[in-house]
C-alpha cells in the first residue's frame, strides 16, 4: 500500500484495525484513514486500539465494503481490501480450517468481487487499490483480480503476489495491487 504522510487511506475490511494503525504510523500519523467494518463491536476494536496507540488520522465507522458510498466516491489515494476468505493460507496456525467444507468458497467469491469493485469506485485517478487474502486459492485470489480488471479498465494490474507458508510457521497470503489510470 505504502501511504505517506497526508494521504487519504480507506481500509475496507479493517477491525481489529492492525492495517489501518500500521498505515498510520507510515504516514507519520498525518491525512486521514476510513477504517470500515461490518460490525459496530469491531469498528470499537478499532477505535479503542487507535486511542491506546496515540493515533488521531483514523476514522472507524460501521459499514458494509460492498455497499457504495457515494459521498467518498474518488476520495481515497488508497485503498486496502483485506476480504473474508476461505484462510487455506493459515492452515498451520489454525488447522481446523483443514475441515471446512470447500463449497465455502462458492459462497465467498461474489463477497469479494463485490467488496472490490466496490472499493475501486473510492480511489482516485493515480491511486492505489489493493487486495489482499490469506488463502492459496488461485479462484479466490487471482480469479477475482482476473474478473476484476476485465471490468474496469480504468484500473491496471501492477503485481500479483502469493506468499507460501514456511515450514517455520509463517502464513500463506495473497495480494494484488492495482494503480487508477
Amino acid at each position: 500500500l505504502s501511504p505517506k504522510a497526508g494521504d487519504t487511506v480507506f481500509d475496507m475490511c479493517s477491525s481489529p484495525g492492525g492495517k489501518a494503525f500500521t498505515a498510520a504510523q507510515l504516514m507519520k500519523n498525518k491525512g486521514k484513514i476510513l477504517a470500515f467494518d461490518l460490525y459496530p463491536q469491531r469498528v470499537k476494536l478499532c477505535e479503542e486500539g487507535a486511542l491506546r496507540l496515540g493515533i488521531d488520522i483514523i476514522e472507524a465507522k460501521v459499514g458494509d465494503a460492498c455497499v457504495f458510498l457515494p459521498e467518498y466516491e474518488k476520495a481515497a489515494d488508497k485503498v486496502l481490501c483485506d476480504v473474508p476468505c476461505s484462510g487455506f493460507g493459515i492452515i498451520g496456525r489454525k488447522p481446523e480450517i483443514r475441515y471446512k467444507d470447500i463449497a465455502i468458497i462458492d459462497n465467498l467469491l461474489p463477497v469479494q468481487y463485490n467488496i472490490l469493485a466496490n472499493a475501486a469506485k473510492y480511489v482516485k485517478s493515480g491511486g492505489t487499490l489493493v487486495y489482499s487474502t490469506c488463502t492459496l486459492s488461485r479462484a479466490e485470489n487471482e480469479g477475482v483480480c482476473e474478473k476484476f480488471l476485465g471490468n474496469n479498465a480504468e484500473f491496471r494490474k501492477i503485481s500479483f503476489n502469493t506468499i507460501i507458508p514456511t515450514e517455520n510457521g509463517g502464513d500463506g497470503f495473497f495480494f494484488a495491487v492495482f494503480g487508477r489510470i
